[in-house]
């Protein structure tokens, strides 16, 4: 024996004896046991412990706990359950309501249909044959396993009616804010100043939400004093609510009518249809991609129906905006890019949906009645509309609709085909009748019109096409918009309209991937033809992009024909065809989050342009973002340079940019964020969408929400979580690891379930307090392991005595009083009060002793 324990007394730690006593557990009984007087074989006089509920595997007190539940393997929710000890361990404890919203068929269950939707059930086992139940404490999740032909048939991803939260009365706002500041060289021309106002404002009042879109746009371009050109825009204002038990929604006042059959058009009045977003994703089949190629830093202004839905600014290049806000889902879009020197590129983007077959069984229908919003005069003829689609068996769908106003009737009939490995199609043909203005014409116009629709994706290539056909068999067939148009442009515009009104349409869309390396291909092409004129408008976008050791290439191609106007000889038509190539490359070797690119430009004028830039992110999420821009221009502007910063923040976004060319310099900026008030508080936050949450944790400020960039509460505990999908299960995680050092989060995770437009309310209970060691005595001696502590006034606060008295807890105020229980006598339990020091103040957790009584 070594020297040093000489003259020592060899005494058991209770390690040792905690492993000798395992050793004869194992021995002696056929189940895992430990016996807890072994914690008083060192210390004789301690107080025996109640440890019962200990000494199964996964033992744990009975109780309610916030848990996440699986239903065969697939997350449910996440609530409340309450656990009750049956035998030697813990049983979820359910009622028949609580099981029918987690999908079970409750009515097909003898032992469970004539209870009371309340009556407690527990084990499941007892109540559901060959039914299971798993709980794993450490991660606090719940698994549940009950056969099929216990549940009901409902599809995949299916969240009950009952869980959808209508959210609480607000008042919200969405807002972007776009400016430039032009100073031209020649000091004989003012500075141009333009600004631009977009706002979807709104209220909250139960199920019914009242929106407002409006912008505001003011420049002085092409004033020769300087003053300002000023336009206030309300777009739309509606009142919208959902009908779950219909699956529809209903909209009063502005809106616009779906394009699936009838072209869209835009009303004033009274709309109930199909609300598909109310079906689960596994029952479900838009804005479009607008691509373009910019020449020089320029302003994109994007306008549907005559009103501007969106504008921003692009660098050189080519530029693909993909976050359009919803204004309808089809139609045209008219795209004006504006480059720095002031010159314009004008094209037309036509978007449709996709064929449109129905699943089987499944009915969409809309029902428009109300006023022709006009866009040019004051044409409002009252219509209505009707249209229907359903699908049949042997994937076959019908569809058809009417729309009569007083001046103009129209019917439409067709059919959707699958067609197995050729893809599916759908055929149409509508019948028109308008009476134009008496100036224009004397007879009502007859026509009609032929539709065809194609989509296909070959499996074994993953090339993905569609196709959109539409033939105007005689000149005298007129859509619903365009009659109107007419009847609101009187001069000599409306005549050329009545007689060169559109004869066939044609739209191609290929995507086409190339493997892993061989990067991709698309190609978007667009062909429209008028009665009376042999002009074509026409647009073809082509595009290949790859990638190769990380270095990004994309080459594009962009040619676009005008049509001729009233103004032009019928034959007239210009072109403009444009080249782009784009190199990226990652810098993180020197620079995380950057990376270099070139562009260069060509058009069939030989105009050339090329730029060479910075770009990158900083800061810990990301949240900011940088351009640093060089170029030259053969044509227009010599040289050029730009910078521009973007900053994503918990109370909005913020950009700013310059640039200069040889003709001058501009600055411009864009604000952009949102603001929602409630009852229970008020935050301000980044662009939220259509149904946002308003999260309070109570005195943490400062804390980060998970997938949400920039995103953190505000001093009060308050922040708005942007873009929830509604009626689906949006969880929202708070990051710990960014609580304030007083702050305690005993659940970090909420899964909310909003209706459309709704503004959820997600409180989460915090604890204000310190992070304490509590090493706890009674007449001098440690209370007994396994003793459950809480803190008085919030009985939420709970842990258990450690070997040797000691106690954690967070959330633990300044002075606070901690009842301690052991059993069930009078004299295994006291209360112990403490006063936290203050020179510990700093510590990540504190330390202090207390004796209880």
């Amino acid at each position: 024996m070594p020297s040093s324990f000489t003259g020592r007394a060899f005494r058991p730690t209770p390690v040792l004896w905690l492993f000798a006593l395992s050793l004869y557990a194992a021995e002696g009984r056929a189940e895992g046991y430990f016996d807890p007087r072994a914690f008083d074989i060192d210390n004789p006089s301690r107080q025996p412990v109640d440890l019962s509920q200990f000494d199964t595997p996964g033992g744990q007190l009975p109780g309610s706990y916030h848990v996440d539940i699986l239903l065969n393997r697939a997350h449910r929710v996440t609530q409340d359950v309450t656990f009750v000890r049956i035998g030697d361990r813990l049983e979820p404890q359910f009622t028949p309501a609580a099981l029918a919203d987690l999908g079970v068929n409750v009515a097909g269950l003898p032992l469970l249909r004539d209870l009371p939707p309340d009556a407690p059930v527990a084990p499941l086992s007892a109540y559901i044959p060959d039914a299971a139940t798993a709980f794993d404490f450490a991660r606090q999740r719940l698994s549940l396993s009950v056969p099929q032909i216990a549940l009901r048939n409902t599809a995949r991803g299916t969240v009950p009616p009952a869980r959808w939260d209508n959210g609480v009365p607000a008042l919200l706002l969405n807002y972007t804010a776009t400016g430039q500041k032009a100073i031209y060289r020649e000091n004989t021309a003012p500075p141009a100043n333009s600004y631009y106002l977009n706002l979807l404002s709104g209220a909250n009042w139960g199920a019914w939400r009242l929106r407002n879109y409006a912008t505001y746009m003011t420049d002085n371009e092409g004033s020769d004093d300087g003053s300002y050109h000023r336009r206030w825009d309300t777009l739309r204002t509606w009142l919208q609510r959902g009908i779950p038990a219909w699956q529809s929604g209903l909209v009063i006042g502005d809106g616009a009518t779906s394009s699936d059959i009838f072209d869209s058009v835009p009303f004033r009045g009274l709309q109930l249809a199909s609300d598909d977003d109310m079906l689960p994703d596994s029952r479900r089949g838009f804005a479009p991609v607008v691509r373009g190629i910019a020449r020089s830093n320029a302003r994109v202004t994007i306008r549907q129906n005559g009103n501007v839905i969106d504008q921003r600014y692009v660098p050189p290049g080519a530029f693909v905006i993909d976050d359009l806000y919803p204004t309808s889902s089809g139609g045209t879009l008219a795209i004006t890019v504006t480059e720095a020197d002031g010159s314009e590129q004008h094209f037309t983007q036509a978007f449709a949906a996709v064929p449109m077959m129905q699943r089987e069984g499944q009915l969409n229908y809309e029902a428009v009645a109300g006023t022709y919003r006009s866009n040019y005069g004051n044409y409002r003829p009252g219509f209505g509309q009707v249209t229907l689609r359903y699908g049949f068996p042997g994937a076959v769908t019908g569809y058809g609709g009417l729309l009569a106003a007083e001046d103009y009737q129209s019917a439409l009939l067709g059919v959707g085909l699958g067609l197995g490995y050729a893809g599916s199609v759908s055929l149409d043909a509508a019948q028109a009748r308008a009476t134009l203005p008496a100036r224009f014409t004397s007879e009502p116009q007859q026509g009609a019109a032929f539709r065809l629709q194609y989509n296909k994706v070959v499996d074994a290539t993953h090339t993905s096409l569609t196709l959109a056909a539409i033939r105007y068999a005689s000149q005298g067939y007129f859509t619903f918009a365009d009659a109107a148009d007419i009847h609101d442009r009187q001069d000599d515009d409306g005549d050329w309209l009545s007689r060169h009104n559109r004869r066939a349409r044609l739209q191609v869309n290929l995507n086409q991937p190339l493997g892993e390396q061989g990067g991709s291909l698309y190609l978007s092409a667009y062909q429209q033809s008028y009665w009376g004129t042999g002009g074509y408008e026409r647009n073809l976008n082509v595009g290949y992009s790859t990638t190769f050791k990380r270095v990004s290439l994309n080459f594009s191609y962009a040619w676009v024909q005008s049509v001729s106007s009233p103004d032009d000889d019928d034959t007239r038509q210009s072109d403009d065809r444009q080249f782009s190539l784009t190199v990226q490359v990652p810098l993180d070797g020197w620079l995380p989050g950057a990376y270099a690119s070139y562009t260069a430009n060509t058009d069939a004028t030989r105009h050339h342009s090329q730029q060479v830039g910075l770009n990158g992110s900083a800061l810990e999420d990301s949240n900011l973002s940088y351009s640093l821009q060089a170029g030259y221009d053969n044509q227009y502007g010599g040289s050029s340079g730009l910078a521009t910063v973007d900053y994503r923040g918990g109370y909005g976004e913020a950009g700013l940019g310059y640039n200069y060319d040889s003709s001058g310099s501009r600055v411009n900026y864009r604000l952009q964020g949102s603001a929602v008030a409630t009852p229970y508080g008020a935050a301000l936050g980044q662009p939220i969408g259509e149904t946002p949450a308003l999260l309070h944790a109570p005195g943490a400020g400062g804390v980060k929400i998970r997938n949400n960039v920039g995103v953190h509460t505000d001093p009060r505990g308050y922040l708005v979580v942007p873009y929830l999908s509604p009626y689906r299960e949006n969880r929202l995680v708070l990051d710990t690891t960014t609580l304030p050092e007083n702050t305690d989060l005993p659940m970090a995770t909420q899964t909310v379930v909003p209706t459309k437009g709704a503004v959820v309310l997600a409180e989460f209970a915090t604890h204000l307090g310190y992070r304490v060691v509590v090493t706890l005595t009674r007449d001098g001696q440690p209370l007994p392991f396994g003793a459950v502590a809480s803190l008085t006034g919030n009985p939420a606060v709970t842990g258990i005595v450690g070997d040797g008295g000691e106690l954690y807890l967070s959330g633990v105020p300044p002075e606070a009083e901690i009842a301690v229980k052991w059993g069930n006598g009078a004299q295994q339990a006291c209360r112990a009060r403490l006063t936290l020091p203050e020179e510990d103040q700093g510590a990540p957790v504190r330390s202090v002793e207390a004796a209880c009584r």
